[in-house]
């Protein structure tokens, strides 16, 4: 896990400006993922912040427990919905018995701590399935160009990852990846906004500019879903 410096307080300070605030609202693009990929009844939600997913994915009829580090996020989400079942513990060690839910979730934490670790405890408490959500390798063409996606302004981010690096992974926590969704494709025209420092009342101007070029720039995924089953 992150040291002092990306501790609770870290989270729960920048939550609001990372979208994981208890005012946020879920992704429609990631909650549909994960309400046509989770099997079972059991679901377990590991760093769920406030339980944004973990509430959405229980209004189903699933029983969903929420684990997180930041005991302020899980307040907040208890005091947003009462019924929300959460737990304050590290993600490394969880408090469940071995094969206690049918579904994991692991959404944007791997990136953040020690990976493996993460992944063979979230693998031992799982029956079916474990759903990940990690950032991807940036494009050479951006990284040569001094550009990164918005992703490293949480500063506590410590890799990307490419799909065989989430193969690697998974085989050494003895998963298999079995889905792969790349998702969230990069706007390059705010990207190259950003980098030039344009001024927001010439924004306008210059998007209007570029937009004969956008149909010629391939939209590559910023972050991808996978699923796994443990084996």
């Amino acid at each position: 896990m992150p040291g002092d410096t990306f501790g609770p307080g870290y989270y729960a300070g920048h939550a609001a400006e990372l979208g994981w605030g208890p005012d946020s609202r879920p992704d429609p693009f990631k909650l549909a993922f994960l309400q046509a990929e989770v099997r079972g009844a059991a679901v377990l939600d590991v760093a769920c912040g406030p339980g944004l997913y973990a509430e959405a994915l229980g209004a189903a009829g699933r029983l969903v427990v929420g684990v997180d580090f930041t005991a302020a996020l899980l307040r907040a989400g208890r005091e947003r919905s009462p019924a929300l079942r959460c737990a304050c513990c590290a993600a490394h060690a969880l408090p469940f018995r071995d094969r206690s839910f049918d579904t994991t979730l692991l959404l944007s934490i791997l990136e953040h701590g020690d990976d493996a670790a993460l992944l063979g405890e979230a693998a031992r408490v799982s029956r079916q399935r474990i759903i990940v959500q990690v950032p991807l390798d940036e494009p050479s063409f951006l990284r040569e160009a001094g550009l990164l996606y918005s992703h490293w302004s949480d500063r506590s981010h410590l890799r990307t990852y490419t799909e065989a690096s989430l193969a690697r992974l998974a085989e050494a926590a003895d998963c298999r990846v079995v889905a792969l969704a790349p998702a969230y494709p990069r706007d390059l025209t705010e990207l190259y906004l950003n980098a030039l420092r344009v001024r927001r009342p010439l924004r306008a101007l210059v998007r209007r500019a570029l937009k004969p070029l956008r149909r010629h720039l391939a939209a590559t995924p910023a972050e991808c879903f996978a699923v796994l089953t443990p084996r």
